[in-house]
């Protein structure tokens, strides 16, 4: 008999997936994750022979690419706003939107807690500003 502990493991997983793409099936979900894979299986082969450890792979994988693509744009914003504070330019609705920013990083974060990532999700997001930052040559921000 399989573990039954694998149930919960690739509901939430699927669950936190959906709710990025809200307007999918569930069978489009499904198929589209499965299909990231890139054998040569037809799509119900794929989803049919998909174990659930590997599902579950599959689906945080896709879920941590869309959290990495807007955390990308968060920390482009980020950064464009911390350089027009720097610079003294910031009207007071640039304060705000950082604010909210900066919350939105940290509810990336926490999207991410209880999944396994190699570079945690606040190191990386430091590290695309730093990067950001050398390209636009705004060191000192």
């Amino acid at each position: 008999m399989r573990d039954l502990q694998r149930i919960p493991k690739v509901l939430k997983a699927l669950e936190r997936l959906w709710e990025k793409y809200p307007d999918q099936r569930l069978g489009q979900l499904v198929a589209n994750v499965v299909s990231f894979e890139g054998t040569g299986d037809t799509q119900f082969s794929k989803i049919f022979n998909t174990e659930d450890d590997k599902l579950i792979e599959l689906i945080n994988k896709e879920f941590i690419s869309v959290l990495q693509e807007r955390v990308k744009r968060l920390a482009a914003l980020r950064t464009d706003l911390r350089a027009l504070k720097y610079e003294g330019k910031a009207a007071p609705a640039d304060e705000v939107r950082l604010k909210q920013i900066e919350h939105e990083l940290q509810a990336c974060e926490s999207e991410l807690a209880d999944i396994e990532v190699e570079t945690p999700i606040s190191q990386a997001i430091d590290d695309l500003t730093v990067q950001l930052l050398n390209k636009k040559g705004n060191k000192d921000v």
